[in-house]
């Protein structure tokens, strides 16, 4: 099954041979982004609109790879959504997730905000 990724600005998905819809930009063979300003889970539901899910970023090649794409369309978007997702339920330990899949989120290239900073993990 090919799944499509979706990345918000504060967005990106996988490319299919289908025309995307209204406010998506291809960035190259793997991912498209969202024009349109969302939050976490406005960005979630657009994505499952489609039936695409959030981007993952699980090595160091993916984030290039997504990196380039972003810098090679000039998209001037500081930040964006991906799949990651902080758990502080009181049911589970708090933690970093991937939505998707409840996996836990292994790999921290990334950066999170807060409403009083923004910090790397």
């Amino acid at each position: 099954m090919l799944k499509i990724f979706c990345v918000f600005a504060i967005t990106v998905t996988t490319v299919l041979s289908f025309k995307l819809p209204e406010h998506f930009l291809a960035l190259g063979q793997d991912y498209a982004f969202s024009v349109v300003r969302l939050n976490f889970l406005q960005a979630y539901a657009a994505c499952k609109r489609y039936g695409w899910t959030l981007a993952t970023e699980k090595n160091e090649l993916q984030t290039n790879t997504l990196a380039e794409e972003i810098k090679a369309n000039k998209i001037q978007s500081v930040a964006y959504w991906i799949g990651g997702f902080y758990q502080s339920d009181q049911e589970f330990l708090p933690r970093w997730i991937w939505l998707e899949t409840g996996e836990s989120l292994n790999y921290t290239n990334c950066y999170y905000i807060s409403y009083s900073k923004t910090t790397r993990f």
